[in-house]
């Protein structure tokens, strides 16, 4: 029997501490879980919990600890249940699930500095947590598994893995599949066994650019306070790759391509749309861009993205330019974003006024058709 959806949130974390899948990893790897300091490498924020600050708005709820309070923090400690009974709470069906902000930030680092072997064991060690964790109940816990960034191969081996996990729905890459900062033709041998598999994949914020260039470890809590208050998910990296999936040709060398981009929110779309079809014929020739055989915009009116919005109640009233069908719903839980447990209420707000179809094809019809539900 299907499961009755009525919200599918497409950007949910698990910000367990590391040491709870070190027991995956292999023995000889164990203590680059278990030793290291697994944190965002944001030293001016650190005492702000990171990044879990869900349902703690208030001056009084937000308080300094020592450590990242892993026992005490909603989305950062249990099992299933306890990430179901979170759900529940929030009116959510089901959920993406991935990894945490320090196990994102920290496996690049670990790729550079252990090499390689270490990287993959790590990365499919969490893998198979992830599996284990979602697998008790896979028609409402999506788990997210990671693909490495290292080559092609490596990212095909670990796709072709993770499809046969019970509990994986999607995949996220760590960078390009060919480990390249760009995307070449490479990375297409990755491309075309992801659609052979049928194995839907998601971007979560960028896999090029300065954010992942240059980071945030110089950022103050002032900056990172600031970066919540006006944010414009966009700061994420979501439209420059989206250009470069565009630019790149990759949509004309694989049509039935999508990608699903988490934290980049949706009402710069159509701006963006106008802004690359007049400045990709400027730049195109000097850039060595191939041809397209559309104009750049047309790639996003042809479904080959979707948008994640947490709080963007612009792109519901823009639904028309920037596509109905490439609009998801994401709460980004545990995270500061997070309107939890009270995230009904910025649904309510942020399509006030919409017909049921529109409520319906946002908040779970899009995801689904996308994650083939």
């Amino acid at each position: 029997m299907a499961y009755d959806y009525r919200v599918i949130d497409v950007d949910q974390h698990l910000e367990h501490a590391p040491k709870v899948w070190a027991p995956y990893v292999p023995e000889e790897y164990r203590s680059l879980v278990t030793e290291t300091v697994w944190g965002i490498g944001m030293g001016h924020v650190y005492d702000l919990w990171i990044n879990m600050q869900a349902g703690r708005c208030r001056p009084m709820d937000i308080r300094p600890l020592a450590e990242p309070p892993h026992e005490i923090s909603p989305g950062a400690h249990g099992d299933y249940k306890d990430r179901l009974r979170e759900m529940d709470l929030d009116g959510i069906s089901a959920t993406l699930l991935y990894c945490g902000t320090p196990v994102g930030g920290e496996l690049p680092k670990i790729k550079h500095t252990a090499g390689r072997e270490a990287y993959l064991a790590l990365i499919r060690g969490f893998n198979d947590w992830l599996s284990d964790f979602c697998a008790p109940c896979p028609e409402r816990l999506f788990g997210v598994a990671l693909i490495p960034g290292t080559n092609v191969d490596d990212a095909i081996a670990e796709l072709r893995r993770v499809r046969k996990l019970p509990g994986i729905k999607c995949v996220v890459n760590l960078g390009f599949p060919s480990g390249q900062g760009k995307l070449t033709a490479d990375d297409d041998p990755f491309w075309a066994e992801a659609l052979n598999l049928g194995m839907p994949i998601t971007i979560h914020g960028s896999v090029n650019g300065p954010w992942w260039a240059r980071g945030i470890a110089d950022w103050t809590k002032r900056e990172f306070a600031l970066w919540n208050i006006g944010r414009i998910d966009s700061v994420t990296g979501g439209p420059l790759c989206a250009a470069e999936l565009i630019i790149s040709g990759l949509f004309d060398r694989f049509p039935e391509l999508m990608f699903s981009i988490s934290e980049c929110g949706a009402s710069w779309v159509p701006y963006f749309m106008c802004n690359m079809d007049h400045y990709y014929y400027k730049h195109r020739y000097w850039g060595g861009f191939t041809e397209l055989k559309h104009a750049p915009s047309e790639y996003i009116r042809r479904g080959h993205l979707q948008f994640n919005t947490i709080f963007d109640p612009a792109a519901i009233r823009l639904r028309d330019e920037i596509g109905l069908g490439n609009i998801n719903y994401s709460s980004d839980f545990p995270h500061v974003a997070s309107d939890w447990p009270e995230s009904q209420k910025g649904i309510n707000a942020m399509l006030d006024g919409a017909p049921l179809e529109v409520r319906d094809a946002i908040l779970w019809k899009n995801a689904a058709r996308w994650l083939h539900l």
